[in-house]
């Protein structure tokens, strides 16, 4: 049996448990929530949606949401970055771009909040070929959080990045 292929598809089954947990906690805090308002139950379902994969969904009421005032916040606009790097239609990666930079620019996100807008950004960057800004923006989500799945992107942008210098390499001396 392949070791490489059962490590990923832990990793996948792992990811998937994640999600679901996160739609849970998501699911009892509304749940807690005493009489919520619209906003409320439109912020609940997409946060749902995003976590247990329907995107497209997600994506509608994650935009309608950031549209109003009470939307514009680091949590909303990054949920909503997200959301458009796993579904990656047309545009998606550059919008998912400048959701997270927009999110470096509130002044009310935490730590925590900082590091996914990098993150984002990260991917974003990865997604659209630059791999050089890619890893300058994960290498900044890892000093603000230590987490493993960041320092795994640092670790694939630098892999993707030397893999083309290889190739780069061997097509030069091929010409030659």
């Amino acid at each position: 049996m392949d070791a490489n292929l059962i490590a990923k598809l832990e990793a996948l089954v792992a990811s998937q448990e994640y999600l679901a947990q996160r739609a849970r906690e998501e699911l009892e805090s509304f749940k807690a929530t005493p009489a919520p308002d619209e906003f409320e139950e439109m912020r609940a379902q997409a946060f749902i949606h995003a976590h247990i994969g329907m995107n497209d969904i997600a994506a509608q009421q994650l935009n309608a949401l950031a549209s109003d005032p009470r939307g514009q916040q680091p949590e909303i606009i990054n949920k909503l970055a997200q959301v458009k790097l796993r579904r990656m239609l047309p545009g998606d990666a550059q919008d998912a771009h400048a959701l997270a930079k927009k999110v470096l620019e509130i002044g009310s996100a935490d730590s925590g909040e900082l590091w996914l807008a990098h993150q984002n950004i990260a991917l974003a960057y990865l997604a659209l070929g630059n791999t050089e800004d890619a890893e300058t923006h994960a290498a900044e989500a890892l000093q603000l959080v230590d987490d493993p799945r960041t320092r795994e992107l640092v670790s694939a942008i630098r892999a993707s990045r030397s893999d083309a210098v290889r190739y780069l390499s061997a097509m030069e001396r091929a010409n030659y």
